[in-house]
């Protein structure tokens, strides 16, 4: 029969291969790396806004102009183009509507080192404004790491950030001043527009959080000082006491 010989097992010699190829991956890879500009070389779509950068509320403005608005409604929902929108740490006297594709990234370590201290500042109308459409297909945005200090007047009894949402909008880490409202009303309409679905985590809301019309939503790792409203379907994970968010958030 065959006789064991004392060399290397085969697995360890395969292991071996592996480890070296591995190697030489990685290798490449630093090698590309140290090629890349630093920063990066974004494309036309990234924007990165620091408190000295002129023009922020036009270039904002003209960007919700492609994706977003009412005329007509749910105007980009089937855009091609994509946004993301970038702040450095500082405060920002401006309102970012938040339109189909596109996302709103606070840059600090914190979310409070991103203030936007605009009348609306970061915000999400419905993208209907007839009330039986509503914000049902209010999709595909995302805002997060930042403090709202909004306290716009939306309707009577409702002032702070909106964010009339459906699936596929989450809002996180976001410290909110005032109410947050997750749904929209249009006067002289008899009820709010309809709104079914969202996601929210790490938040931290010291006013009232509106959920109104919403028939679902989803919020974790959330302190909220009081909510109101409920329909079908509304799930809190770790609401109130959560101590990992207030690590994040360090407000007493």
């Amino acid at each position: 029969g065959r006789r064991e010989g004392k060399g290397r097992h085969p697995m360890a010699s395969f292991a071996a291969i592996i480890s070296l190829i591995s190697l030489i991956f990685w290798l490449q890879g630093v090698g590309s790396t140290s090629m890349q500009p630093n920063p990066p070389d974004w494309p036309d779509s990234v924007f990165i806004f620091d408190p000295t950068t002129a023009d922020i509320q036009d270039t904002v403005n003209k960007i919700y102009l492609q994706n977003g608005g009412h005329n007509p409604p749910e105007n980009g929902q089937f855009s091609e183009k994509r946004f993301a929108l970038m702040f450095s740490p500082g405060e920002y006297k401006v309102d970012v509507p938040v339109g189909y594709y596109t996302q709103v990234l606070g840059l600090g370590l914190k979310p409070q080192d991103v203030v936007f201290s605009g009348d609306k500042g970061v915000h999400c109308e419905e993208a209907n404004y007839n009330p039986s459409v509503g914000a049902l297909d209010t999709f595909w945005r995302a805002a997060e790491n930042f403090k709202s200090t909004s306290a716009h007047s939306w309707w009577n009894g409702a002032n702070g950030m909106i964010w009339a949402v459906s699936q596929a909008a989450p809002l996180r880490r976001a410290w909110i001043a005032n109410d947050l409202l997750l749904f929209q009303y249009i006067p002289p309409y008899t009820y709010a527009g309809f709104a079914s679905g969202g996601f929210a985590a790490d938040l931290l809301v010291d006013g009232v959080a509106q959920s109104g019309s919403q028939q679902q939503f989803i919020t974790r790792n959330s302190r909220v000082a009081k909510w109101e409203g409920a329909n079908w379907n509304m799930v809190s994970l770790r609401q109130r006491k959560h101590p990992p968010f207030r690590h994040l958030i360090d407000c007493n």
